[in-house]
């Protein structure tokens, strides 16, 4: 089980409009149901007060996703959230108040008997899909990620 809480100010010297205080708290959980298999969820609070209305949002994100070791070496996990965002003003440039729905789906791939001095090489990749109200902030995204890992 994991908690926190964040709060800050954020300051920006050349869009002061942006300025204002931002508050983030976070509840995650990770459960091995077995040596090989394992699940965790998230949820995500967010709140930005920023001084200009169209740039202060309120957002939340909810998660879960699973982890598999498979005999031999092969791990798999996939994760999936969906988030949030309802923006306090309208848009100067569009006349709306701006709303968000954003799905991401995330898989990544390891093997533990391939490493390099201890670490193994992962894969990730991973696709979002943001529908907004203002066309201009949706999108589709998909990414691909290789990177070295350490299980401990």
């Amino acid at each position: 089980l994991q908690v926190f809480a964040v709060a800050e100010q954020l300051d920006h010297d050349s869009a002061p409009g942006l300025d204002g205080t931002r508050a983030l708290g976070v509840l995650s959980y990770a459960h091995a149901l077995s040596p090989q298999f394992s699940v965790r969820g998230l949820l995500r609070l967010e709140r930005n007060d920023a001084a200009q209305a169209n740039a202060a949002f309120s957002a939340w994100d909810v998660g879960m996703g699973a982890t598999y070791l498979f005999r031999g070496g092969l791990r798999i996990g996939m994760d999936v959230t969906w988030r949030e965002a309802q923006f306090d003003g309208p848009s100067f440039a569009f006349g709306a108040t701006r709303r968000d729905e954003q799905l991401s789906a995330t898989l990544r791939m390891s093997h533990s008997q391939i490493n390099f001095a201890g670490f193994a090489p992962e894969l990730e990749v991973s696709h979002t899909r943001r529908n907004s109200n203002i066309f201009v902030y949706s999108f589709d995204e998909l990414s691909a990620r290789v990177g070295l890992i350490k299980q401990f």
